[in-house]
């Protein structure tokens, strides 16, 4: 197994606070609101913390489902693990995000984002594999929380 890391940041115009919290506690309610390609988010096993599972199903039938590995509220850092669908296919066992956010002195955040690609067994990951989705998922849930000023306020 081979593991390839692409990082990157993403200017946000929302608070790290706002924005760490649609993408974790309030991940259930926020991203079918704020995206209209998705369908819901169901938790499929655990609570909605750490360990639990949980899928994103679009209206076209693709899903994502991966598990939460971190949610760290102090530090506002947000980790999980897709572990099914979301473009795993016959080349990945899985791929990790991490995001950090960080407050900005214009009241917004910077978001620094690691995703590690985990290739199965010899395969090969090429600058073709990688997709850079967190920066337009983030961007869509910024637009929704600027447009919801009450919304994980």
């Amino acid at each position: 197994m081979a593991i390839k890391e692409h990082t990157y940041e993403v200017k946000l115009g929302v608070a790290a606070k706002r924005i760490f919290k649609a993408v974790t506690s309030e991940s259930y309610n926020i991203i079918p609101k704020a995206n209209a390609h998705v369908k819901n988010v169901d938790i499929l096993q655990g609570d909605g913390g750490v360990g639990s599972i949980r899928q994103v199903n679009f209206h076209d039938g693709f899903y994502i489902k991966n598990r939460i590995e971190t949610i760290d509220t102090e530090n506002k850092i947000n980790k999980f693990a897709i572990i099914e669908g979301g473009g795993l296919g016959d080349k990945f066992d899985l791929i990790v995000h991490t995001h950090k956010f960080e407050d900005s002195s214009d009241g917004g955040c910077v978001v620094k984002i690691v995703v590690e690609y985990h290739s199965k067994g010899d395969a090969e990951v090429t600058q073709e594999d990688i997709k850079d989705e967190d920066p337009k998922f983030l961007k869509i849930i910024e637009k929704y929380l600027i447009a919801n000023p009450e919304a994980c306020a």
